[in-house]
């Protein structure tokens, strides 16, 4: 179950980047400039410190998105 700032997240993307569009140029490299930041962020989220909290195994996103 999502809490709220979850869900307000989600909505924020959604907002800004609509699953079904428009699509535009601008829209496509706002998309993929993202993905670096929510991959430091999971990556952080997901250290050794705090993977017990978190997900364990999650940091090796980086290795697998930029794969």
């Amino acid at each position: 179950m999502q809490t709220s700032d979850e869900r307000e997240l989600v909505e924020v993307i959604e907002a800004h980047l609509p699953y079904d569009g428009p699509h535009s140029r601008d829209t496509v490299i706002a998309a993929a400039e993202g993905l670096p930041h929510l991959i430091r962020y999971l990556n952080n989220a997901t250290q050794p410190g705090t993977a017990r909290r978190t997900l364990e195994w999650a940091n090796t996103i980086d290795s697998a998105a930029v794969s």
